[in-house]
């Protein structure tokens, strides 16, 4: 009897093997598209298709989204699903599709807010917007107005700018300002930053009083407060600035996300909106920071 039972058992444990074996998933999904920028506030259609099964499939994939402040789907479960950007500005993250134990994945990532249809733009580290604008972040600027881009520091502070291409590292196009700030072992006085010159190599004085009631908006990405100062100038000196922390005055946090900077033109004393020639960009951090500036553009 014992040896009866003890074969049994074994013959058992055989058939609940091989069924394992036979069972175990042979089918792939794959979600498409594979890779999306989704502009905030807007959608985006996904669909997950079973791949290397010639057999039929009953069930549907359910979907997930990571990190969940990234956006929502629906619905939950199907072959194609919407998703909606969330009501916060997170740089990426990742959709999935999983069913029976198969996980197909799309890489997302969540641009700044665009402009609504018929709103007056200018973009200066900008991919996406219609000229004018100086798109500093493109090989080659193909715009008329030209410009130049460069840093300058001070007080023992130095700057690299480069362009950031992680897809991480983006809101709007594939680029973004990547700029590596330290300050030399002097905090306190140590400052160094970007300018903009408008016209190339002459300064050629630009007029954005159609943008007077307007807002300079962008978009930052940081790990620590940047404390900042926006100069615009006519020439050397400058014609109105605002000096502001990124976390105390504007409350953005430094959680490494991306998210988008409103201030207003008028906000900035002194400015003339009829003559500005340059625009500069400086920092003081403690001791030391990588930033990324994306989708800077006037907006009104």
């Amino acid at each position: 009897m014992k040896r009866f039972f003890s074969s049994f058992l074994i013959a058992v444990l055989l058939v609940a093997c091989q069924r394992d074996r036979l069972t175990a998933p042979t089918f792939l999904i794959q979600v498409t598209p594979s890779a999306a920028a989704v502009p905030q506030g807007t959608n985006k259609v996904f669909t997950a298709t079973f791949q290397g099964t010639s057999g039929t499939i009953e069930g549907l994939p359910t979907w997930s989204v990571q990190p969940a402040n990234l956006g929502t789907i629906s619905p939950a479960t199907g072959l194609q699903v919407t998703f909606a950007t969330g009501a916060t500005l997170a740089s990426g993250g990742t959709l999935q599709a999983t069913f029976g134990g198969v996980t197909g994945s799309a890489q997302i990532f969540v641009r700044g807010s665009v402009p609504p249809p018929g709103s007056l733009t200018y973009g200066i580290f900008v991919e996406t917007l219609p000229p004018p604008g100086i798109k500093f972040d493109v090989p080659n600027p193909p715009d008329p107005d030209g410009g130049l881009l460069g840093p300058f520091n001070g007080g023992g502070g130095t700057i690299t700018l480069s362009n950031g291409t992680n897809p991480g590292e983006f809101t709007e196009g594939t680029l973004s300002l990547k700029a590596v700030y330290s300050d030399g072992g002097t905090p306190g006085t140590a400052f160094a930053g970007w300018f903009i010159q408008f016209g190339d190599p002459n300064i050629v004085p630009h007029n954005f009083t159609a943008f007077a009631g307007g807002s300079f908006k962008f978009d930052v990405r940081m790990t620590q407060d940047v404390q900042a100062k926006i100069d615009w100038g006519p020439g050397a000196a400058a014609a109105g600035s605002k000096f502001f922390s990124m976390v105390n005055d504007l409350g953005i946090p430094p959680d490494n996300a991306f998210h988008s900077v409103v201030i207003p033109l008028s906000s900035f004393t002194g400015i003339d909106l009829a003559n500005v020639r340059t625009i500069a960009f400086s920092a003081v951090t403690i001791p030391s920071e990588t930033y990324y500036i994306d989708n800077a553009r006037f907006e009104k």
